[in-house]
């Protein structure tokens, strides 16, 4: 985990294993502006999805970067 010293911001990797089933979230752009896309904010949890069973994020939180690719200079599509 890092911790940004000026904004207290915390950044940590997490890595699920492959199943057959959703990961139980809904995110919403977090957009800086109408085109570019500042990574995804975690809207809802659901109750029986993988998310939930780790218990690592919460919602609220900014994911930034899927399979190792950045995703906070994309567009929402």
């Amino acid at each position: 985990m890092h911790v940004d010293e000026k904004t207290g911001d915390k950044t940590f990797s997490i890595s699920l294993p492959k199943e057959n089933s959703p990961l139980g979230i809904h995110v919403i752009p977090n957009n800086s502006n109408e085109n570019q896309v500042n990574g995804l904010i975690l809207q809802n949890i659901e109750s029986d999805g993988r998310i939930k069973r780790q218990g690592i994020l919460e919602i609220n939180d900014r994911i930034i970067e899927i399979n190792r690719i950045n995703i906070e200079q994309c567009s929402f599509e």
